[in-house]
């Protein structure tokens, strides 16, 4: 008898232990069924701008922010589009910089920039990025001259009239696709966004790097055709923190 208790004891051991673990903070593999049922979701817990909110005037009181946060380099800058958030009372406003890379400024109400951490600007990543109705802002961290690079994400949260950098997510064996495979931002959307109980879900791909480690491929590393699904359950940090790393 003492025998099957320990022996059940043992059985139920790991599975109480992985109950019991905490995987805030890291990247959680799901199924494709339950990245989409949650993409379903995607309008409840994330700002999506409404471009057909702002009209010319306002359209124009942005330019001419985006002018006067560049200064001198203003001629280098090109607006390309913004939109209202709904209950946000901000605006968010979509432009490419010198280089040719497409940035995010959050704007608030009165026309003033919430400028974020890590930034010189102020400004944001867009081409891969999240931004929750509760103030949370993921964001894939790369130049345009980078390619497909191995995945890092770094998280802002809006408090104070700023956005304060409290973590980066990264892990050297997965990446996103190239933005250029892609017909615009509704469908870059679907690869990244907030859900419940402040959830991030992706959908990457296996990298596939050289053995040299070199960029190849004019430029571009290859990965794998099949995506990946996961999901991560954020927890905000006062200091900041580097997850998953590897």
């Amino acid at each position: 008898m003492k025998l099957k208790s320990l022996f059940l004891l043992l059985l139920l051991f790991p599975l109480l232990s992985a109950s019991c673990h905490d995987y805030s903070n890291q990247l959680i593999p799901i199924s494709r069924e339950e990245y989409e049922a949650a993409f379903k979701q995607c309008s409840t817990y994330n700002f999506i701008p409404d471009t057909m909110a702002v009209d010319s005037a306002v359209r124009y009181r942005l330019q001419r922010l985006l002018a006067a946060t560049y200064g001198k380099d203003s001629d280098w800058v090109r607006y390309v589009w913004a939109g209202r958030n709904d209950g946000g009372c901000q605006y968010e406003m979509v432009f490419a910089g010198p280089t040719g890379e497409l940035h995010n400024m959050v704007v608030d109400s009165a026309f003033h920039v919430v400028r974020a951490d890590s930034s010189s600007r102020g400004s944001l990543p867009l081409e891969y990025h999240a931004y929750s109705r509760k103030g949370l802002y993921a964001g894939e961290w790369w130049c345009e001259e980078a390619g497909n690079p191995p995945l890092d994400i770094r998280f802002w949260k809006a408090e104070d009239g700023r956005f304060r950098c409290f973590a980066e997510l990264r892990d050297s064996t997965l990446c996103f696709p190239h933005a250029w495979n892609f017909h615009g931002i509704d469908d870059i959307r679907q690869l990244m966004f907030w859900g419940d109980d402040n959830t991030l879900y992706l959908k990457c791909h296996r990298l596939i790097v050289p053995k040299d480690k070199k960029i190849t491929n004019k430029g571009w590393w290859k990965h794998s055709k099949e995506p990946l699904y996961y999901k991560v359950r954020v927890e905000e940090q006062n200091d900041f923190k580097e997850w998953n790393k590897r």
